[in-house]
């Protein structure tokens, strides 16, 4: 790391900004955007690359999964576009998770160069995730059933949106006529473009603030800044090797789970490092559950920043002190043609592997495994011709202080009412699941069910993982619960949908549910408070039954209150059969 060269004070204000010229991006996008997936669950980012192509800020309202859309962009940007070649006014455009993009197709990136002076200073980006991008199927670019990337969508490497100011209308053309309901996505794009405008404008104003000399040295010392924290965090660790094993389901042709193994090698010496190291890893699978290099690393970034600092900018400074190792084209490194639409799967298991492996040296800033994701996705043809796409809540894993949260999302909750105004459906339910949370001293967080009913002729599409191998728990905490996919569950003739499926029919009053698992608990059962245990059984989380199932606890129904005497018999009985 360089020497201070600037008053502290001057970085952080600089630093400062930067997150909040991100933030402002990212909410001109939201305001502006067409889609429901960009305007209501806000499943969009931003960012601020320097000048030599390195990710500086992210906007703290982003997605973490996002970091992978900006991760190599600004160096294939630099790389595919000589420096001299890029002009004030220009807009790149790009999706190709091969080609220096984001970590699946239906992430739509774009970026744009900020000049002062005639000078190149920075970068600054968004991406939105588009509801479609083309591919064999509406909405495939988020979904699993994929055999190559070439039926996911269009691939859009790195080119020229705008030259100079002016639009290229050909890209633009070709862009729009391979995707569905062209119209929504010339509204999304015009979005996107107006607010990285607004962002190079801010920027603009922020080097003719401070100067270009002060500017570049201040973002080279924010990344300083990054290792020097994620460092420090580093040495509260205790060094050594720490392993743990999850599986991915299967990979849809076989009832065979896919492993994800990882070793996390902490070292104080001669510098505080982490290394994460995916060797005997499956895959990669063949349909398209994989991820990108990038895409895991940004994931191993989000939870190491939870655990080392939630403070530190997850950039190119921080990426100096946790390395990540995956072994050629396995199921977190695939490599083209491999498809990756539902990547999230694996996106989603990779933070409960990590837990797992640092459980035994840390209590801080670590979870139980959680419910997975859950994509659902929904679609009509003329004359109804929509496309719908959500994901759903579940429950996330017990912490070691506190119960996982109930029904979390890894975007914002798309409110009832605004799908049902713009999309053809109605939603019949959405409730929590009783007894879905792994129970544990700390219970895992509940799961959803949500019913749609569906008001015109309709194909669903989904992905969706832990239907197989639950999240497990912590420390004697137990395993989460198990998602299942129905349509008509409460007929005389329910059928389950695969986990990963496109263009399942649906026709009009037929109900589709998803029963999203729960997270895993932390800690021993018998360990959780009575008081804790009854207020979960009056609030509908847990039910009579499964209290005294799961810990031990005997609640009166008519009453409603704890059986003091009678929970007491019970738990010692419990512990001495464990004994037995």
């Amino acid at each position: 790391m360089t020497q201070t060269r600037l008053n502290p004070i001057t970085v952080e204000v600089i630093g400062n900004t930067l997150a909040s010229i991100a933030d402002e991006i990212l909410v001109g996008l939201i305001k502006s955007a067409y889609s429901t997936n960009i305007k209501e669950r806000q499943d969009c980012s931003s960012v601020v690359i320097d000048a030599q192509g390195r990710v500086v800020s992210i906007s703290d309202m982003s997605l973490p999964m996002h970091l992978s859309s900006f991760m190599f962009t600004g160096e294939a940007l630099l790389k595919r576009f000589p420096r001299e070649t890029i002009q004030d006014g220009d807009v790149f455009i790009v999706n190709d998770p091969y080609s220096g993009g984001p970590s699946h197709l239906a992430d739509v990136t774009f970026v744009a160069p900020v000049f002062h002076g005639g000078e190149l200073v920075a970068f600054v980006g968004n991406t939105g995730h588009w509801p479609d991008v083309g591919g064999k199927a509406p909405g495939q670019a988020a979904l699993g059933d994929a055999t190559e990337i070439y039926q996911e969508g269009l691939r859009i490497p790195l080119v020229r949106l705008y030259r100079a100011g002016e639009l290229q209308r050909d890209i633009l053309d070709l862009v729009l006529l391979n995707v569905r309901d062209p119209d929504n996505r010339d509204g999304d794009i015009r979005a996107h473009v107006g607010s990285v405008k607004l962002g190079v404008l801010r920027m603009q104003d922020l080097v003719t603030q401070h100067g270009s000399e002060v500017f570049a040295t201040a973002l080279d010392e924010l990344l300083d800044v990054a290792e020097l924290k994620a460092r420090h965090g580093i040495l509260s660790l205790a060094e050594g090797e720490y392993e743990a094993l999850d599986y991915l389901d299967d990979d849809m042709d076989s009832d065979e789970p896919i492993p994800i193994r990882v070793k996390v090698t902490i070292r104080h010496k001669p510098e505080p490092s982490v290394t994460v190291d995916y060797a005997g890893t499956g895959g990669p699978a063949r349909f398209g559950i994989n991820m990108p290099y990038h895409g895991t690393v940004t994931v191993v970034f989000w939870v190491m920043r939870s655990i080392l600092d939630p403070d530190v900018q997850p950039n190119a400074g921080f990426e100096r002190a946790v390395k990540v190792l995956a072994p050629d084209n396995c199921l977190v490194n695939c490599k083209a043609p491999s498809p990756l639409g539902a990547r999230y799967e694996v996106a989603s298991q990779i933070p409960d592997s990590l837990f797992s492996a640092l459980s035994g040296i840390i209590s801080k800033g670590i979870e139980a495994g959680g419910h997975g994701t859950h994509g659902m996705g929904f679609s009509g043809q003329p004359p109804h011709s929509f496309i719908y796409y959500e994901t759903v809540g579940g429950g996330g894993g017990a912490r070691p202080n506190k119960d996982g949260i109930n029904g979390v999302h890894i975007t914002s909750n798309l409110p009832i009412e605004a799908m049902e105004q713009e999309f053809p459906m109605m939603a019949d339910r959405l409730e929590y699941i009783p007894d879905s949370g792994g129970p544990g001293r700390f219970r895992g967080g509940v799961g959803i069910r949500k019913d749609w009913r569906m008001l015109v002729d309709s194909f669903v599409g989904v992905h969706s993982n832990r239907h197989r191998i639950p999240g497990p728990g912590l420390l004697d905490g137990k395993d989460g619960t198990l998602t299942r996919i129905v349509r008509n569950p409460d007929s005389s003739s329910p059928e389950t949908i695969p986990r990963e499926a496109t263009f399942v029919p649906v026709s009009p009053d037929d109900v589709v549910s998803i029963f999203a698992g729960g997270g895993g608990g932390y800690g021993d059962p018998l360990e959780r408070l009575p008081e804790h245990v009854l207020q979960d059984v009056v609030n509908g989380l847990v039910t009579v039954e499964g209290a005294q199932r799961d810990y031990g606890v005997v609640v009166d129904p008519e009453q409603g209150q704890l059986d003091i005497k009678a929970t007491e018999r019970l738990r010692r009985s419990i512990s001495a059969n464990r004994k037995a």
